[in-house]
Protein backbone atom coordinates (compact mmCIF):
# COMPACT_ATOMS: atom_id res chain seq x y z
CA UNK A 1 0.00 0.00 0.00
CA UNK A 2 1.32 3.50 -0.82
CA UNK A 3 1.57 6.57 1.76
CA UNK A 4 1.36 9.42 0.35
CA UNK A 5 4.09 11.87 1.26
CA UNK A 6 2.95 14.74 -0.20
CA UNK A 7 3.36 17.68 2.65
CA UNK A 8 0.00 19.21 3.14
CA UNK A 9 -0.73 22.56 3.91
CA UNK A 10 -2.94 23.11 6.42
CA UNK A 11 -6.06 25.22 5.60
CA UNK A 12 -6.97 28.16 8.01
CA UNK A 13 -10.65 29.49 8.19
CA UNK A 14 -10.74 33.07 6.78
CA UNK A 15 -10.93 36.09 9.03
CA UNK A 16 -14.17 38.25 8.19
CA UNK A 17 -12.46 41.65 7.80
CA UNK A 18 -13.59 44.08 9.83
CA UNK A 19 -15.31 47.69 8.40
CA UNK A 20 -13.44 50.76 9.10
CA UNK A 21 -15.06 53.08 11.90
CA UNK A 22 -14.87 56.26 10.59
CA UNK A 23 -13.35 59.09 12.92
CA UNK A 24 -16.37 60.75 15.75
CA UNK A 25 -14.99 64.04 14.07
CA UNK A 26 -16.61 62.80 10.53
CA UNK A 27 -19.70 61.49 11.83
CA UNK A 28 -23.08 63.71 11.56
CA UNK A 29 -23.72 65.63 14.46
CA UNK A 30 -27.80 64.41 15.35
CA UNK A 31 -29.05 66.31 18.44
CA UNK A 32 -30.51 64.10 21.45
CA UNK A 33 -34.13 63.91 21.53
CA UNK A 34 -35.50 63.35 25.33
CA UNK A 35 -37.83 60.54 25.40
CA UNK A 36 -41.22 60.29 27.06
CA UNK A 37 -40.75 58.92 30.92
CA UNK A 38 -41.89 55.80 30.94
CA UNK A 39 -45.18 55.35 33.62
CA UNK A 40 -46.11 52.32 35.33
CA UNK A 41 -49.92 52.85 34.95
CA UNK A 42 -50.61 50.11 37.69
CA UNK A 43 -48.84 52.46 40.37
CA UNK A 44 -51.35 55.18 40.48
CA UNK A 45 -55.28 54.85 40.18
CA UNK A 46 -57.35 54.29 36.84
CA UNK A 47 -59.05 57.76 36.03
CA UNK A 48 -62.51 56.08 35.84
CA UNK A 49 -65.64 55.14 37.62
CA UNK A 50 -68.54 54.13 38.57
CA UNK A 51 -71.76 55.59 39.98
CA UNK A 52 -74.74 52.93 40.61
CA UNK A 53 -77.86 53.78 42.06
CA UNK A 54 -79.27 51.20 43.92
CA UNK A 55 -83.20 50.75 43.36
CA UNK A 56 -86.31 49.33 45.00
CA UNK A 57 -89.63 48.72 44.47
CA UNK A 58 -91.98 48.96 47.01
CA UNK A 59 -96.26 49.34 47.56
CA UNK A 60 -96.06 52.90 47.29
CA UNK A 61 -93.13 53.77 44.39
CA UNK A 62 -90.13 53.43 43.55
CA UNK A 63 -86.93 54.27 45.99
CA UNK A 64 -83.28 54.86 45.59
CA UNK A 65 -80.80 54.37 47.97
CA UNK A 66 -78.24 56.88 48.88
CA UNK A 67 -75.28 56.58 51.20
CA UNK A 68 -74.03 59.85 53.01
CA UNK A 69 -70.32 59.99 53.55
CA UNK A 70 -68.68 60.78 56.53
CA UNK A 71 -67.17 63.91 57.11
CA UNK A 72 -63.79 63.42 56.86
CA UNK A 73 -65.04 62.36 53.30
CA UNK A 74 -67.03 65.26 52.58
CA UNK A 75 -69.97 64.91 54.39
CA UNK A 76 -72.64 64.88 51.65
CA UNK A 77 -75.17 62.57 50.06
CA UNK A 78 -74.51 60.63 47.04
CA UNK A 79 -75.34 56.98 45.70
CA UNK A 80 -72.88 53.78 45.75
CA UNK A 81 -69.14 54.89 43.70
CA UNK A 82 -65.84 54.19 43.32
CA UNK A 83 -63.06 53.50 41.27
CA UNK A 84 -61.91 51.06 38.46
CA UNK A 85 -59.32 48.85 38.60
CA UNK A 86 -56.95 48.34 36.41
CA UNK A 87 -58.11 44.39 35.41
CA UNK A 88 -61.58 45.29 35.43
CA UNK A 89 -64.83 46.30 32.95
CA UNK A 90 -66.95 48.96 33.60
CA UNK A 91 -69.83 46.28 34.83
CA UNK A 92 -67.26 44.23 37.38
CA UNK A 93 -66.72 47.35 38.98
CA UNK A 94 -69.56 48.64 39.64
CA UNK A 95 -70.98 45.07 40.87
CA UNK A 96 -67.57 45.07 43.22
CA UNK A 97 -68.31 48.66 44.30
CA UNK A 98 -71.95 47.98 45.47
CA UNK A 99 -71.34 44.80 46.93
CA UNK A 100 -68.33 46.68 49.18
CA UNK A 101 -70.04 49.53 50.11
CA UNK A 102 -73.34 47.58 50.99
CA UNK A 103 -73.30 44.54 50.63
CA UNK A 104 -75.83 43.96 48.58
CA UNK A 105 -75.34 40.28 46.18
CA UNK A 106 -78.82 40.30 44.98
CA UNK A 107 -79.25 42.73 42.48
CA UNK A 108 -79.81 42.80 38.93
CA UNK A 109 -77.32 45.37 37.03
CA UNK A 110 -77.83 47.68 34.34
CA UNK A 111 -75.97 49.96 32.68
CA UNK A 112 -77.25 53.45 31.81
CA UNK A 113 -76.76 55.24 28.73
CA UNK A 114 -75.08 58.19 30.79
CA UNK A 115 -71.74 59.09 31.45
CA UNK A 116 -69.33 62.33 32.16
CA UNK A 117 -66.17 63.20 33.24
CA UNK A 118 -65.17 65.21 35.92
CA UNK A 119 -61.58 67.15 36.70
CA UNK A 120 -59.02 64.88 39.07
CA UNK A 121 -59.55 66.53 42.37
CA UNK A 122 -56.69 68.56 43.21
CA UNK A 123 -55.73 66.58 46.41
CA UNK A 124 -55.62 63.61 44.88
CA UNK A 125 -53.83 64.37 41.83
CA UNK A 126 -50.64 62.18 43.11
CA UNK A 127 -53.10 58.60 43.16
CA UNK A 128 -53.14 59.50 39.40
CA UNK A 129 -51.07 59.08 36.12
CA UNK A 130 -49.19 61.76 35.45
CA UNK A 131 -51.30 62.43 31.74
CA UNK A 132 -54.50 61.95 33.65
CA UNK A 133 -56.41 65.29 34.09
CA UNK A 134 -59.75 64.28 34.40
CA UNK A 135 -62.11 61.16 35.55
CA UNK A 136 -64.58 59.59 33.55
CA UNK A 137 -67.72 57.94 35.29
CA UNK A 138 -70.18 55.64 34.15
CA UNK A 139 -73.87 55.23 35.47
CA UNK A 140 -75.16 52.21 36.43
CA UNK A 141 -78.68 50.89 38.13
CA UNK A 142 -78.98 48.13 40.55
CA UNK A 143 -82.30 46.38 40.93
CA UNK A 144 -82.06 45.27 44.58
CA UNK A 145 -84.24 42.00 45.61
CA UNK A 146 -83.98 40.62 49.24
CA UNK A 147 -82.06 42.65 52.35
CA UNK A 148 -82.94 46.28 51.80
CA UNK A 149 -80.69 47.31 54.71
CA UNK A 150 -76.86 47.82 53.50
CA UNK A 151 -73.78 47.20 55.42
CA UNK A 152 -71.63 50.21 55.25
CA UNK A 153 -67.70 50.80 55.42
CA UNK A 154 -67.99 52.97 58.68
CA UNK A 155 -64.71 54.75 56.99
CA UNK A 156 -66.20 56.69 54.38
CA UNK A 157 -70.03 56.27 54.86
CA UNK A 158 -72.01 56.87 58.35
CA UNK A 159 -75.69 56.91 56.99
CA UNK A 160 -78.10 55.33 54.35
CA UNK A 161 -81.80 55.86 53.39
CA UNK A 162 -84.24 54.93 50.32
CA UNK A 163 -85.67 57.84 49.54
CA UNK A 164 -87.99 58.92 46.17
CA UNK A 165 -86.92 60.54 43.50
CA UNK A 166 -88.13 64.16 44.59
CA UNK A 167 -86.47 63.59 47.88
CA UNK A 168 -83.31 62.35 46.09
CA UNK A 169 -82.61 65.22 44.06
CA UNK A 170 -82.96 67.72 46.99
CA UNK A 171 -79.90 65.35 48.85
CA UNK A 172 -77.47 64.67 46.19
CA UNK A 173 -74.95 67.40 46.14
CA UNK A 174 -72.78 66.78 42.43
CA UNK A 175 -74.48 68.25 39.13
CA UNK A 176 -73.50 65.10 37.37
CA UNK A 177 -75.13 63.00 39.85
CA UNK A 178 -78.41 65.07 39.81
CA UNK A 179 -78.50 64.82 35.88
CA UNK A 180 -77.80 61.14 35.90
CA UNK A 181 -80.53 60.34 38.33
CA UNK A 182 -82.84 62.72 36.05
CA UNK A 183 -81.72 60.71 33.58
CA UNK A 184 -82.47 57.17 35.11
CA UNK A 185 -86.24 58.46 36.00
CA UNK A 186 -86.92 59.51 32.56
CA UNK A 187 -85.62 56.90 31.64
CA UNK A 188 -87.78 54.06 33.72
CA UNK A 189 -91.25 56.33 33.30
CA UNK A 190 -90.66 55.71 29.51
CA UNK A 191 -90.29 52.42 29.62
CA UNK A 192 -93.30 52.02 32.08
CA UNK A 193 -91.73 51.51 35.63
Amino acid sequence: RAVNTTPTTPITPATPTTPAIPSPALLPTVPAVPLPPVVDHRRFLQPRSVLVYPLRDTSIGRQYLLLHRTMAKGNFWQGVTGGMRWDESWERAAARELVEKTGFTHIRLEPVDFSYRFPVPAEERHLFPPDATEIEEHVYLAWVEGSAFPLLDEKEHDDWKWVFYQEAMTLLKWPDNLGALKFIEAQLARNGF
